[in-house]
């Protein structure tokens, strides 16, 4: 996993106080300053915890570079949220300097281990990107997960809030059937466009290549072209055609698979498999965006007894301009409470979520992009926006994007819309 440096950026900030947060947006000169003073607190304190990348962060924490910069603003402005949430919805004293702050990623620390749990298909359904620690009160220890995203301003489109392969929606064994047919249509359709571009002269299908089974071409590679450029990627993944080498940024071929699956049929027939569990597949993917169930997973392990646990997406908002400095927007907390009221709120109507596939709201000028498009509703009421489309890799599953909608930010903020 890449290292994703606007999180260790927010886990520091959690440990100084807003009016120095503040300080540090005002000016280039002070945000440097500030990025100098959290690296040499991470270097020394043993209050930051990583299961992994320790080093790593520290040699990338460079004021120099204006994406670390960039960063740092957004984690300023997530962080400034995250504290008036922590004394808003959790009763933490007003600007909350946290006593511990947990690093997540592919290794959790120990001490907060037992938050990551694999549930609904998910290894990480607890999505925490840093973990805050303020402390005990009476008998209970008090943790925070924070899922953070980022943007440059707060009229930018909203980051994804995630990103699932396709056919990993269905979890568990009774799926099974549907998944293999799902993925033997996938498999066939991509097979016949790489003969297809063969017979085009787009790319080469070598000899020894020619006669295997459709899930064999898939994954096999021009092995004795790569002075061509295809540096050992599949035929379906490759980008230029065989005239201009197979690397070349031109990526006619990437151009040509890519306007063929936007046009083609594939969508249609993976969406005509799925058409009987639209029900089950809206289901699903409010739990996994909106993480439900956390709560229940959470207390149902009793071993969590002595801990408290609270969680919510944070969006840091803001940027570093080269030439003005530091611009702070004002971060965007949703908290997993407020979600949770909103999705009662919204059970109430006694109306199931549907999933229903829409025009792409881009119209023409993306009319060929390699996705479809879904909403999921309840009644009139939408809750989010779902891309369905590949992300660079044509031999593998397309993926769920999901971006959460006006309608229910609206909710969030306690306004009463009626299904």
């Amino acid at each position: 996993m890449a290292l994703e440096f606007s999180e260790i950026a927010m886990l520091g900030c959690m440990f100084y106080k807003k009016k120095d947060l503040v300080k540090a947006g005002s000016s280039t000169e002070n945000l440097v300053s500030f990025v100098n003073s959290v690296k040499k607190m991470i270097e020394s304190t043993e209050k930051i915890k990583f299961g992994t990348g320790k080093n790593e962060f520290i040699r990338a924490m460079n004021p120099q570079n204006n994406k670390v910069l960039d960063d740092f603003c957004r984690a300023i402005s997530g962080a400034i949220g995250t504290k008036e949430w922590l004394t808003k919805h959790h009763n933490e004293p007003a600007d909350t300097v946290i006593k511990t702050g947990y690093m997540t990623g592919n290794v959790w620390p120990s001490p907060v281990n037992a938050f990551k749990f694999e549930a609904f298909g998910m290894k990480d359904y607890n999505s925490s990107d840093i973990i805050l620690y303020t402390g005990k009160q009476g008998s209970n220890e008090y943790y925070y997960g924070v899922s953070l995203k980022k943007k440059d301003t707060e009229l930018a489109p909203d980051p994804t809030i995630i990103n699932k392969a396709f056919d990993s929606i269905m979890d568990g064994p009774q799926f099974d059937a549907i998944k293999d047919k799902l993925r033997d249509v996938r498999v066939k359709w991509f097979a016949s466009k790489v003969r297809e571009a063969d017979k085009k002269g787009l790319i080469e299908i070598e000899d020894r290549h020619k006669k295997l089974n459709d899930a064999e071409l898939l994954m096999a590679k021009p092995t004795d072209q790569e002075a061509k450029g295809s540096k050992g990627k599949q035929y379906v993944n490759l980008k230029g055609t065989l005239a201009e080498g197979y690397d070349n940024e031109v990526a006619s071929f990437k151009k040509w698979m890519n306007k063929e699956v936007g046009t083609g049929n594939l969508f249609t027939q993976l969406v005509k498999i799925i058409e009987p569990h639209m029900e089950m597949f809206a289901n699903s993917l409010i739990n996994l965006v909106f993480k439900a169930k956390l709560n229940d997973k959470l207390n149902a392990n009793r071993d969590l007894d002595k801990y408290y646990f609270g969680f919510t997406l944070a969006t840091g908002v803001g940027r570093h301009h080269p030439k003005t400095g530091p611009s702070i927007g004002k971060g965007q907390i949703y908290p997993q409470e407020s979600v949770l009221c909103a999705l009662s709120h919204l059970a109430a109507a006694k109306k199931p979520y549907k999933m229903v596939q829409v025009p792409n709201p881009a119209a023409k000028q993306d009319s060929v992009a390699a996705k479809v498009f879904f909403e999921i509703r309840v009644g009139k009421v939408k809750l989010l926006d779902l891309q369905l489309r590949y992300k660079g890799d044509f031999k593998s599953q397309p993926q769920f994007f999901a971006f959460m909608t006006d309608d229910f930010k609206r909710i969030l903020k306690g306004e009463c819309v009626d299904p």
